[in-house]
C-alpha cells in the first residue's frame, strides 16, 4: 500500500496503527466547507480519506494565501494538539471531502500509551515544516511561469492519486485560476497573463474551474529554466 507522503501510518507499528485508526470516526465536507479556520480552538486532527483539502493562512492585509494541498492519506491539524494555540492557518475542501477524526481526548491518550506515536506526531510536524520551507524557497527564487508551471505538475499527480480517472481524463485538472494564484503567491491577473502564454503555444486549454494540460513534456522543461 502507498502511503501519503503525511500519512502517519508510515512512522507507526501495526499495533499501534490499528490502535490509532480504531479510535477515529468518519465525517464528510461539501465543497467550499471549512474544516477549521484560523485562530479557533484545536480540539481534533485529522486523515484525508477522500478527495482534497487547501491550507491557507490569512494574512494581515485580509488577503489568503494557500500553500499546499492535502491528498488522501495526509494527516493535519495535529500543532494545535501539540502547543494548545489557537489554529495557525485555514484549512477548506477543494471537493467533497472524507476525512478520518481523532479527538484531544485519544490524542493525548496514544501519545501517552505509546512512544512511537508521540515520536511519529514529530516525524510528521518536520515533514510539514520542510515541504513548507520547499514552497517558500520556490516562491522567492523562481520565476512565476516556472512556479506555474511546478505546481500545475504538482496538482495533476496528486489528483491522479486521490481520483481513479480514465486515460482522457488524466491531464484534467479541477482547479480555478483563484486557487492557483494564491498557491503559487502571486495575483490572479498575472497567474492569467502565464496562462494564456501557455495557451497560445499549446501547452494548456483553459475551461471555467479546469486546466487541460495538454503537452506535459513542455510544461515539464518549463521547471528547469
Amino acid at each position: 500500500m502507498r502511503l501519503a507522503k503525511f500519512d502517519l501510518l508510515q512512522w507507526l507499528t501495526p499495533d499501534v496503527q490499528e490502535e490509532f485508526l480504531a479510535r477515529m470516526y468518519r465525517r464528510h465536507y461539501a465543497a467550499g466547507q471549512p474544516v477549521y479556520v484560523q485562530d479557533a480552538p484545536g480540539n481534533e486532527m485529522f486523515r484525508l480519506i477522500s478527495g482534497t483539502v487547501k491550507i491557507s493562512v490569512l494574512r494581515g492585509d485580509g488577503r489568503h494565501i494557500t500553500y499546499r494541498l492535502f491528498e488522501s492519506g495526509d494527516c493535519f491539524g495535529q500543532t494545535s494538539l501539540v502547543d494548545g494555540e489557537p489554529r495557525p492557518q485555514s484549512t477548506e475542501a477543494s471537493n467533497a471531502v472524507e476525512v478520518d477524526v481523532l479527538s484531544k481526548m485519544d490524542f493525548r491518550w496514544l501519545c501517552d500509551r505509546y512512544r512511537v506515536f508521540d515520536r511519529a506526531i514529530s516525524r510528521l510536524m518536520a515533514a510539514q515544516l520542510r515541504a513548507m520551507a520547499q514552497n517558500y524557497e520556490g516562491a522567492s527564487l523562481d520565476s512565476l511561469p516556472v512556479r506555474v508551471a511546478r505546481q500545475l505538475l504538482l496538482s495533476r499527480t496528486m489528483q491522479l492519486r486521490t481520483a481513479e480517472q480514465d486515460d482522457s481524463d488524466e491531464s484534467q485538472i479541477q482547479m480555478s485560476q483563484s486557487d492557483l494564484a494564491a498557491m503559487v503567491g502571486a495575483s490572479r491577473q498575472s497567474v492569467n497573463r502565464v496562462l494564456q502564454q501557455l495557451r497560445e503555444k499549446h501547452v494548456i486549454e483553459i475551461s471555467y474551474g479546469r486546466i487541460d494540460l495538454t503537452d506535459l513534456r513542455a510544461l515539464s522543461s518549463i521547471t528547469t529554466q
